[in-house]
């Protein structure tokens, strides 16, 4: 695939993140224990949509999360210290339509440049979106930190007359109006976006992709958002998606809850991910791992909802995790031989930067501390340059001039023809997925039971050789198996009968062997495994 680098505009259905409803009674759970789900509406555990969309749209793209006090506060802890320093949590600054350099502390890296823009007939709500935006970028350079061990987050384009940690946010008017914009395909649609912002895009200064929120601008097509994309898996740096240039659209629904992980997944296409050549890519762009914020069933060739699967490593535990088994595209020190220590690897995107060096945060109002001017020093009176005709050395009154002897120069070598990028290419959007079905409806039934296991305080009981209980219900009857592993080992087995929308218990009970193993286990080594048959 090295020798064929194309770009390629990718029109892609977004995963929104969707809160799974746990209805299981406080007492039957320890002290800050998390909840499993016990129950289920219409055959599908309980959730709440991020954002509407087209019924059915979203039915393979749930994203499960939970609402357990304690992994909230957990995970809302852990993106709160994860940069450093830290972009503001709400904006501030002077709206205006044009980059402001005046106040930047970005400094010279490439960056992502982020943009609020509206129909020319739609009314403006920069005053209520601006805090929004601000906040998705604190919380996706956040998610990058994570991923990258602290090591790295992304640099946003900040700076304003407000100070150092607030996103320069250009508001920008659209020259069409909304009814224009979604009368056309979406493909004419994202181009003529492209087009009318291709000018501002243009003046930028530096290296920039450029992350766009467009107000009001769903057309009811279920697609949140689309990126384009590279197809270009060399892992150093003249990758072209380092190059800038690049747009990510967040279309509408802004005030949803969803806005946050569109603009994330845009932003990672804009980077480089998914390429087709990575191990778990379906072909189309994406990946086909649950929970990853990259992976979702997109209809590609290895992208339908039987290819999805659900690695130990990638669980509602993480939220919207970028690359959560380090195999496809983020990887912050891929072993030798691996997939990402020989193809591309975001880790190493010049757009992003370590933490302390993102931006210039000197706690001044204005910009950095540094952007002070100095005047040049130099001799007495308007000629005082060294070597040049009028040039004076000497006491009062004496004047002498020193000649100088010609430097020989070597002529300019021709300049090097420019790289020829080619021309974006633009892919159909995926096509919309059915409802889903009764086998599909049991796995996700499972995997939400399987991420909501407790392995502290299941492996704390164990060792004590207490049983553990776990509820289960299912939309289907059938011979549930359950195994607990430790390091892939199995150390505990046991089966129960299980009937359609009733509530089952799985009884974990260890014996003295299994006991003697789970004592030297960490809990991230344990495992909950189910299967309906």
């Amino acid at each position: 695939m090295n020798g064929n680098v194309s770009r390629r505009l990718l029109l892609l259905l977004l995963p929104l993140l969707l809160t799974l409803v746990l209805a299981a009674p406080a007492a039957a759970h320890d002290e800050g224990a998390v909840a499993l789900p016990d129950r289920l509406v219409d055959g599908i555990p309980a959730e709440v949509h991020g954002d509407p969309v087209q019924p059915g749209q979203d039915a393979h793209l749930r994203q499960s999360t939970t609402l357990a006090a304690a992994r909230t506060a957990l995970t809302r802890d852990l993106l709160a210290d994860a940069a450093v320093p830290t972009l503001a949590g709400t904006w501030c600054g002077t709206p205006r339509s044009t980059d402001d350099t005046v106040n930047a502390s970005t400094g010279t890296g490439a960056s992502i440049k982020v943009v609020y823009a509206y129909p020319s007939d739609v009314s403006s709500q920069f005053a209520t979106r601006a805090d929004l935006i601000q906040q998705d970028a604190r919380d996706i350079a956040s998610s990058f930190s994570l991923a990258a061990t602290g090591l790295k987050t992304v640099r946003f384009d900040v700076g304003t007359s407000c100070g150092d940690p607030y996103l320069d946010i250009a508001s920008i008017q659209l020259p069409r109006t909304k009814a224009a914009y979604v009368a056309m395909t979406l493909n004419a649609r994202v181009t003529a976006l492209q087009n009318d912002l291709a000018s501002f895009s243009a003046g930028l200064s530096g290296t920039h992709d450029v992350l766009v929120y467009i107000e009001d601008l769903n057309a009811g097509d279920g697609i949140a958002g689309v990126a384009t994309l590279f197809d270009d898996d060399r892992p150093g740096a003249a990758n072209y998606s380092n190059r800038g240039g690049q747009f990510a659209f967040v279309l509408g629904l802004l005030s949803g809850s969803g806005r946050r992980n569109t603009a994330q997944h845009e932003l990672g296409h804009n980077l480089g991910a998914v390429q087709d050549s990575a191990p778990h890519s379906t072909l189309a762009g994406h990946c086909f791992e649950r929970y990853d914020v990259m992976c979702y069933a997109d209809g590609g060739t290895k992208g339908q909802v039987s290819d999805l699967t659900y690695p130990s490593g990638c669980t509602s535990f993480t939220p919207q995790a970028w690359d959560c088994d380090r195999g496809d595209y983020f990887d912050p020190a891929p072993a030798a031989g691996t997939y990402l220590a020989t193809h591309w690897n975001l880790f190493n995107s010049v757009f992003l930067c370590a933490p302390a060096t993102c931006f210039t945060d000197d706690g001044t109002v204005g910009g950095p501390g540094s952007s002070t001017t100095v005047p040049p020093t130099g001799g007495s009176g308007s000629g005082g340059s060294s070597g040049g005709s009028g040039g004076s050395s000497g006491g009062s009154g004496a004047t002498t001039t020193t000649p100088t002897t010609p430097t020989p120069t070597t002529p300019t070598p021709p300049p090097t023809p420019p790289t020829v990028v080619p021309p974006p290419r633009i892919v159909p959007a995926t096509p919309v997925v059915a409802a889903p079905t009764i086998s599909e409806q049991v796995r996700d039934a499972l995997d939400a039971v399987q991420s909501g296991f407790v392995r502290v305080t299941a492996l704390k009981a164990l060792r004590a050789g207490r049983t553990v209980r776990v509820h289960v219900t299912v939309p289907a009857g059938g011979s549930l198996a359950a195994r607990l592993t430790v390091r892939g080992r199995t150390v505990v087995r046991t089966t129960v009968d299980a009937s359609a929308f009733r509530r089952a218990m799985i009884t974990l009970k260890p014996s003295a062997k299994a006991r003697r193993t789970l004592r030297g286990a960490r809990p991230r080594q344990l495992a909950l495994h189910l299967v309906l048959r």
